[in-house]
């Protein structure tokens, strides 16, 4: 009996509060029906709402006290919302009239530049044409400009990693494609060296880039001979027009992590903008342990490596003693460390594995050049020459160099 008085009681002190109104044109005041209205905040743990009837009704029952924040929503109409507060006091209904204002749909319409050289409607262009938008390069977090088109209809898109692609249209996909022409406001954006492009040397961060266009098609007859299968015209946005300051911060996994900002102004007539990035990433690390211990780089640096090297080197040794190369460069890695004594060990030891192991008395010559014996550098020279005939010129300008030393000092 006090539990059912109870709960009585608490239903009482809790009371609920139903939202109702009309959702009308705010021209001719006519009912608009299936009108959205969406409640959210307060107490909800969802969103909720309702669907206006025929003569524009709705009604949202059974809120406890609290803030919400209404949302009428109508196609063709611009959207409308409004904070509603809730509590004891308000009472069993709360009444919302709306009247909504006439609001043009935006299709997918751009205006381009790409097709002639000159501004159009993207549904005027004369060729097949895709535009890559603002709003959805803001979206994506992608290392450089060359990730956008991956979803471009018939562009071949070719990463070769993280920082690295490639992209070629309507086939003949290549490595080192040129057939696509890539452009930067009208400008062509080809490495001049390589006479290749490079989207990770374009120098336009994304949040400088007000749209891409990628034209389809064999488009020579206007822009010259390297537009075989296409060309992509990178806009970027106009000072004057996207003023202010902008950065922004990547971060992911493989070590990923790019910074960028622009800043853009006007002085006077001037307009002027600066564009900053910093990327840095880890494409991939692999050692094959196997491969390592024979082929150790001899050029490593004394950081922690070293000792590594030559423990990879000893096993080498180990399961494969009659391996001169394994010698060889064990040797090198002494002689960086200006190891002569160990180094003159290892290479006369590759020697007595293989007797007519030219390279290796060419490597004992230099070394001994290198501690002053030149006699006997010149007579490893004179044997490397002999065993192999075909870099005996090589070899004797390697002799002569070294007597000029002995007789300059």
């Amino acid at each position: 009996m006090a539990l059912c008085m109870l709960v009585a009681l608490w239903g009482q002190t809790t009371p609920r509060t139903r939202i109702t109104g009309t959702v009308r044109d705010a021209r001719d005041k006519s009912p608009l029906p299936g009108a959205n209205v969406v409640l959210t905040g307060g107490r909800l743990k969802t969103t909720t709402g309702a669907a206006t009837d025929l003569d524009g009704y709705y009604v949202i029952p059974n809120l406890p006290p609290g803030t919400y924040r209404i949302k009428v929503s109508y196609i063709g109409y611009r959207d409308y919302e409004q904070n509603v507060e809730v509590t004891a006091e308000t009472g069993p209904r709360i009444e919302i009239h709306v009247e909504l204002e006439w609001e043009a749909i935006r299709l997918q319409e751009y205006v381009i530049t790409a097709s002639r050289g000159k501004r159009e409607k993207l549904t005027d262009a004369p060729a097949a044409m895709s535009v890559i938008t603002s709003s959805e390069i803001r979206r994506g977090s992608n290392p450089n400009l060359g990730d956008y088109f991956k979803h471009v209809k018939g562009v071949d898109f070719t990463a070769s990693g993280i920082d690295g692609f490639n992209l070629s249209a309507r086939g003949f996909n290549t490595s080192f494609s040129s057939r696509l022409l890539t452009l930067t406001d009208g400008r062509k954006a080809n490495v001049p060296s390589l006479r290749l492009i490079a989207y990770n040397t374009i120098p336009t961060t994304s949040d400088d880039v007000d749209q891409i266009e990628v034209v389809l098609g064999p488009s020579s007859a206007l822009y010259g001979p390297n537009a075989y299968s296409g060309v992509a015209n990178i806009i970027t946005k106009k000072p004057r027009v996207s003023t202010g300051t902008t950065a922004g911060l990547s971060i992911g996994n493989r070590d990923y992590l790019k910074l960028q900002a622009r800043h853009a102004g006007v002085l006077g007539k001037l307009g002027y903008k600066i564009s900053l990035v910093n990327f840095r990433a880890t494409d991939w690390r692999w050692v094959d342990p196997e491969e390592a211990k024979g082929h150790h780089k001899f050029w490593i640096e004394d950081d922690g490596e070293i000792d590594q090297a030559m423990a990879d080197f000893d096993e080498a040794i180990r399961l494969d003693p009659d391996e001169p190369r394994y010698y060889q460069h064990r040797c090198l890695v002494w002689f960086q460390l200006d190891n002569t004594q160990q180094a003159l060990a290892d290479i006369t030891k590759a020697i007595d594995v293989q007797p007519d192991y030219a390279e290796a008395y060419e490597l004992r010559g230099i070394i001994l050049g290198n501690d002053g014996q030149y006699e006997k550098a010149f007579h490893n020279f004179d044997k490397a020459a002999s065993l192999d005939p075909a870099r005996s010129a090589s070899l004797s300008k390697k002799k002569q160099m070294l007597m000029e030393t002995r007789d300059r000092k």
